[in-house]
């Protein structure tokens, strides 16, 4: 069995692969990498705001009183953000109280953290909200 001959190529199409595949390597690969790099840090914002959110309702269900629960939640979820290492702006902590007054034992407290952060490809704003309950047992309040 003989194998086809393989004509060689001319003097001009020489190392046009390579050309060619640098082209569409940068073409392709660097939006590509640029894409994975944004959602990557899109993620990461997610989580720093879902545990800012977590964070802000626990500490705010388990405060002696609502004006330092406020206090409280907003500095908790401020620093939660500032320590992930998050670039954010347009910040806001919305608290919501499932019983009145918002520490009756046995509600509950839901904390809406929004926030915008700096990104190229995907969504920019992020919503996240967390419940947390009202202990029951605690006395003095």
């Amino acid at each position: 069995m003989r194998l086809p001959r393989v004509k060689h190529l001319d003097q001009r199409e020489r190392g046009s692969a390579i050309i060619e595949f640098l082209l569409f390597g940068i073409l392709l690969l660097v939006p590509l990498a640029l894409g994975m790099v944004d959602v990557s840090n899109y993620f990461s914002a997610l989580m720093a705001g879902q545990s800012a959110a977590r964070e802000a309702a626990r500490s705010y269900s388990l405060s002696p009183s609502s004006q330092i629960a406020e206090t409280n939640a907003q500095a908790i979820a401020l620093r939660i953000l500032a320590d992930a290492g998050i670039q954010y702006h347009d910040f806001r902590l919305r608290v919501v109280c499932s019983a009145y007054p918002c520490l009756t034992p046995g509600a509950s407290v839901k904390a809406h953290v929004d926030f915008r952060t700096d990104l190229r490809v995907v969504s920019r704003a992020i919503h996240v909200e967390e419940t947390e309950p009202v202990d029951t047992w605690v006395i003095g309040r």
